[in-house]
C-alpha cells in the first residue's frame, strides 16, 4: 500500500469520524485459531494438510459511533498468527515430504466498519493492517531427495493486510463478545513444486474476543 492510498484512506476516515455522534473506547482480548493455506495444490501426486495454531490477541479500540446504524473503529494491538503446513509431493525421482510451522508476532491496526442489525447484534467488516516484528519457527524436514526444503518464510519487519468479517453481540453496556474471520490478502511466499505451476501461501485466522467498554 503506497503513501497516496494511505493518505486517501486516512482523509476519508477522518471525514467520517467528524460526522460521528458518540465516541467509545476500551480494550479487547481473545483467542485465535491461526492457519496457513496454499493455492493450486491438488492432484494425486500432491497432498497438503494445514494445522491450525492456537494463539491470542490483545487490542485497544476507539469507535466513532453515528446516531444511525453505522460506526467506524480503530483497534491497535498485538496478535500472533501462523500455523503448520504438511506438504507431500512426488513426481518421478523428485520427492518432497516436509512439515513447516511458523508463529508470527504482529503489531496490528484493524480498521473496522460496524453495521447495527438491532440493539444487540452488529456486523463488522474492514481491513487489518499488520507489521510482523518476529518469527518463531519449528521445522521437521522429511524429504527423500530434497533435504532441508523450507516452505514457510521468515517474515520479520514486513507489512501485510487481511480482510475482516465478523459478528458481535452486546451482552450489556459494558461487555461484548465477537467472532471474526481474518482472510490474508498478502501472500507469504510463492513456490513451485511442478515446473510452470506456482503455489501461493496465505495466512488466515478465526478469532474469538471479549470486548470491554471503558466509557
Amino acid at each position: 500500500m503506497n503513501k497516496k492510498k494511505v493518505i486517501i484512506m486516512l482523509t476519508l476516515l477522518l471525514t467520517i469520524c467528524a460526522k460521528a455522534q458518540e465516541l467509545k473506547y476500551g480494550i479487547m482480548a481473545g483467542l485465535d485459531f491461526a492457519s496457513i493455506s496454499i493455492t493450486n495444490a491438488s492432484g494425486s501426486s500432491f497432498s497438503k494438510v494445514s494445522y491450525p495454531t492456537l494463539t491470542y490477541h490483545l487490542n485497544g479500540f476507539l469507535e466513532f459511533k453515528s446516531d444511525d446504524w453505522w460506526g467506524i473503529g480503530l483497534e491497535p494491538g498485538f496478535i500472533k498468527k501462523g500455523g503448520g503446513l504438511d506438504i507431500s509431493y512426488s513426481n518421478g525421482s523428485n520427492r518432497i515430504n516436509s512439515y513447516n510451522s511458523r508463529e508470527y508476532s504482529n503489531i496490528e491496526l484493524p480498521v473496522i466498519l460496524n453495521i447495527d442489525l438491532n440493539q444487540k447484534f452488529y456486523l463488522s467488516t474492514g481491513l487489518g493492517l499488520d507489521y510482523t516484528i518476529s518469527t518463531t519457527e519449528n521445522n521437521r524436514y522429511r524429504s527423500v531427495t530434497l533435504p532441508n526444503y523450507e516452505i514457510l518464510p521468515i517474515m520479520d519487519n514486513k507489512f501485510s493486510c487481511s480482510a475482516i468479517l465478523g459478528m458481535s453481540y452486546r451482552l450489556n453496556d459494558t461487555y461484548e463478545i465477537s467472532i471474526r474471520y481474518n482472510l490474508g490478502l498478502t501472500k507469504f511466499v510463492t513456490v513451485s513444486f511442478i515446473d510452470g505451476v506456482y503455489n501461493s501461501i496465505y495466512g488466515s485466522s478465526l478469532q474469538f474476543s471479549l470486548k470491554y467498554n471503558i466509557n
